[in-house]
């Protein structure tokens, strides 16, 4: 070792033509490390920005779909075919927007995508009664029972999508926050979210053993 260090010592320049190459190593690998560190970081926030704004798209989109097909949000024109067409033109392009927005292969997306499905369809079947129905004195329209169970259908299909949305998009924000941490939202992670968020949204007192 005495030998070694006697000889860079006597010989700097031999010394400094090693130094000068690993220093240039070192600054490279460490250039390449940080610049790919900041492409990952830039990566997962883009990521996380992108599910974010999603999430909002579906909220306000779900929230517009509902408000036009409750059927007592919402004024009935009886005679009138081009007004009921339009609203039904805009109820369904809501329809549609809504499963664009959602993963045609996922079954917890299908089951969202069912449930507007029916609601549009049932929404269709009362606007179209309504040309039918007669106007009682105060200018309320005279439903049948057909009518009343179309009504009581969109207003349960209403709740359970309210429903499965709320749980839907709280597991997505679990997602995002598993993964602006790095870590990586398992399938088997998701399903036990979903299946304890079902749980505490029936039942706000449940607390979980696991």
């Amino acid at each position: 070792m005495q030998n070694v260090l006697q000889f860079f010592n006597e010989n700097k320049d031999v010394l400094l033509a090693i130094a000068v190459p690993l220093t240039f190593l070192a600054s490279i690998s460490s250039l390449y490390f940080s610049v790919r560190n900041n492409k990952a970081v830039h990566y997962v926030n883009s990521i996380t920005k992108s599910r974010i704004d999603w999430i909002q798209k579906v909220r306000d989109t779900v929230s517009a779909f509902i408000s036009k097909t409750n059927v007592y949000n919402n004024a009935y024109y009886s005679g009138d075919y081009d007004k009921s067409g339009e609203h039904l033109s805009e109820c369904q392009k809501l329809c549609i927007e809504i499963k664009l927005l959602l993963n045609c292969c996922d079954k917890r997306d299908k089951e969202i995508c069912k449930l507007v499905d029916d609601i549009l369809e049932n929404h269709r079947r009362y606007y179209d009664s309504v040309h039918n129905m007669e106007v009682d004195k105060k200018g309320y329209f005279i439903e049948g029972e057909e009518e009343e169970e179309i009504k009581k259908q969109i207003e349960k299909n209403i709740d359970e999508l309210v429903k499965k949305l709320h749980i839907y998009l709280k597991a997505e924000w679990n997602r995002i926050k598993y993964e602006s941490q790095g870590k990586k939202y398992e399938k088997e992670t998701r399903e036990f979210d979903i299946f304890e968020l079902e749980q505490k949204y029936d039942n706000p007192d449940y607390v979980s053993d696991i």
